[in-house]
């Protein structure tokens, strides 16, 4: 009887582990600033997942966000407008409010970073071409 429950225990694990499916390797992307030496996420930009390869490559990860940062910003240009009507600076100035309550900055470089499989994130080496300036949680010309 013990032998025959046994079994039965060990099909059952191996059937529950046959219909799991495989981690799912994320890539996160992320615009920051720093403020005051806090650095502050204010939009989250968005990349597909990257089933085939694993959290070690962070470099695909890195280029997935580098891309994709250059695409909705026309190369970092905080004036570009997105589909939304806004533009780049717009939507920044808009994360920082609503995700910080912070109203103002001057003269802040938007820093591009990733993240592999929720480990750190990482600087890209990736700046907006234009200074990021908020008033009043507003973006303005700086």
């Amino acid at each position: 009887m013990m032998k025959i429950c046994v079994a039965v225990l060990i099909s059952f694990v191996a059937l529950v582990g046959a219909q799991q499916s495989p981690a799912t390797h994320t890539c996160k992307c992320g615009a920051y600033i720093t403020l005051d030496n806090v650095e502050y996420e204010i939009f989250i930009l968005h990349v597909p997942t990257f089933d085939a390869l694993s959290c070690y490559d962070t470099k695909e990860c890195k280029q997935s966000c580098d891309a994709e940062w250059k695409r909705m910003t026309d190369d970092g240009d905080l004036k570009h407008e997105l589909a939304n009507g806004y533009t780049v600076g717009e939507e920044l100035c808009t994360g920082l409010k609503h995700g910080h309550g912070i109203l103002f900055c001057n003269k802040k470089p938007v820093y591009v970073y990733s993240n592999t499989c929720d480990g750190p994130w990482i600087w890209n080496g990736v700046t907006s071409a234009e200074e990021l300036c908020c008033h009043d949680g507003r973006y303005t010309d700086c």
